[in-house]
Formats: C-alpha cells, sequence, structure tokens
C-alpha cells in the first residue's frame, strides 16, 4: 500500500473498467489541480502522502539486486529437466521489497512431476545455500520457494482482485516454452477485473507438455517422503498431487480486508 504509481500503472491497474489512457490522464490532472493528489518524480500519492515516493525508489534501488540473486537461482532451477516455468512473486516482482526480504518465486513443473521438482530444487538451493528454511531467520536474499503448480492445473483461484493481480504482477524469468501464454489462457477471468491490462499482451506461443508415464512411482515415492514429513508441521499451506503453496500467513485476507477498509474510507 505503501507504493505511488505511474499515471500507465494507474491507467493499467484500474479495475474493472476499460478506459483509454488519454482519459485517465486527464482526470490526474483534475485531481492534482484540486489537490486530491499530488505529484512527484512521475509518481502520484494521496494526499498527505508524499514521503512514500522516497521509499518506492529506495525499495527499487534494493529490488534490482535482489532480481540478480533470483537471476542466479533460477539459473540453478532450470539444470531440473521437470520444471518448465519460474516466475518472481511477491514485492519483488514489482521492485517494491525492502533490503531484508526474501525473494518469492514460483515453479511450474511438468505434468506429474510436481513433488520431484519440489524435492530437486530444494535440495540444490540447499547445497549452495540459496534456501530460506523452515522458520529460520535473517532470511535476507535467501530464496523462498512458496509455490509450485503442476502444469495441469494452471487454473488459478480464487477469482478476485487479489489473485488477479498476483498473476499479472508476476514477472517470468525462465520460460522452458508457452507456460506464461498458457498461464493466461487458463485464467481468462483475469481481464475482466484488469480490462486495460490485456492491451499490453498480444498473445505467444502456447506449448503442451505431456505426462511421462513411467516417472509416476518415482513421484509418488517423492509425494509419500516429503508429505509424510511436512504433514506435523503444516498450518494453512495447500499441499495436493497438483498444488504446493506454501502460504503459513493470510496474505490474501490481510490486503483484501485493508483494501476494502480503505476504499469505504476514501469514497
Amino acid at each position: 500500500f505503501d507504493y505511488p504509481l505511474t499515471d500507465e500503472e494507474i491507467w493499467l491497474w484500474l479495475p474493472e473498467k476499460e478506459s483509454s489512457y488519454y482519459l485517465v490522464t486527464k482526470k490526474l490532472d483534475e485531481l492534482v489541480k484540486s489537490k486530491k493528489i499530488g505529484p512527484d518524480k512521475g509518481l502520484y500519492f494521496l494526499k498527505g502522502r508524499g514521503k512514500i515516493v522516497k521509499l518506492r525508489l529506495t525499495r527499487a534501488k534494493e529490488s534490482k539486486r535482489k532480481v540478480s540473486k533470483a537471476l542466479q537461482a533460477a539459473s540453478i532451477l532450470k539444470l531440473i529437466p521437470s520444471v518448465i516455468f519460474i516466475g518472481l512473486t511477491g514485492a519483488l516482482a514489482v521492485e517494491n521489497s525492502d533490503k531484508d526480504d526474501d525473494i518469492d518465486l514460483l515453479v511450474v513443473s511438468y505434468p506429474g512431476t510436481i513433488w520431484l521438482t519440489r524435492l530437486a530444487s530444494t535440495v540444490l538451493l540447499e547445497l549452495v545455500g540459496m534456501r530460506r528454511g523452515r522458520g529460520s531467520r535473517g532470511n535476507k536474499d535467501k530464496i523462498c520457494l512458496n509455490m509450485f503448480v503442476d502444469f495441469d492445473y494452471l487454473n488459478f483461484s480464487p477469482h478476485n482482485i487479489y489473485t488477479a493481480h498476483e498473476i499479472l504482477q508476476m514477472k517470468t524469468i525462465w520460460d522452458k516454452g508457452g507456460v506464461e501464454e498458457n498461464i493466461l489462457k487458463h485464467n481468462l477471468w483475469i481481464w475482466k477485473i484488469f480490462p486495460n491490462q490485456k492491451s499490453l499482451r498480444k498473445g505467444g506461443f502456447s506449448n503442451k507438455f505431456k505426462k511421462i508415464g513411467w516417472i509416476g512411482w518415482f513421484e509418488k515415492i517423492a509425494y509419500l517422503v516429503q508429505f509424510t514429513y511436512m504433514k506435523k508441521h503444516m498450518t494453512r499451506e495447500i499441499v495436493n498431487r497438483k498444488l504446493l503453496a506454501f502460504h503459513p500467513r493470510d496474505t490474501e485476507g490481510w490486503v483484501m480486508g485493508e483494501y476494502q477498509k480503505r476504499l469505504k474510507r476514501l469514497i
């Protein structure tokens, strides 16, 4: 929420109503003249919130350093044959990361290999000292593998503004072939929430990956070993044969609650 926006970002993230960039900038000029919002260094903020401009610029500088760490981790993870997509998520995806934050990655696996993929990813990053461990402290620049998705399970939910925002702000840092396009095609509902975003998405190559039959037994073993270990530690995690989402905090609930509260205060 401490994140002032450019005029283009305001237009792109305008929810539920398709509009022209020209009309949005015209309205911004009116709001500036009426002193309801303020501009500084090409960023717009609500009245009395000018200090967050410096905060965003500071975080953007810090985020560039962290992105290099994410690319380093991706160069390791893409050596795993079953990894077909790596996406940068969370605050770092929009260059809004604090210096002590970790780095959130989403990994899409070959069909039927999600547990093998997680096992290999965890071991590799642990060996090079880049992985954030469970309950660990001092997680600055550590890689948090907080979401693994099977290629056959790209329909994300719930269908709300939070999920749509997470999908669209995610930055692809490695794609084995058309996975990003498949994510968008499986979640067409996001254009109803952020219709202006569609103007930037021209569409591209959409690949298909088929399940490998013989690998199923290894996948079952990887599942049994890991699930047996993690089930005694589970809190809010989503764990099944197609999706692994390690989010112990209810970030979505907090964001949606705060969003509605602020809307009521401002409207």
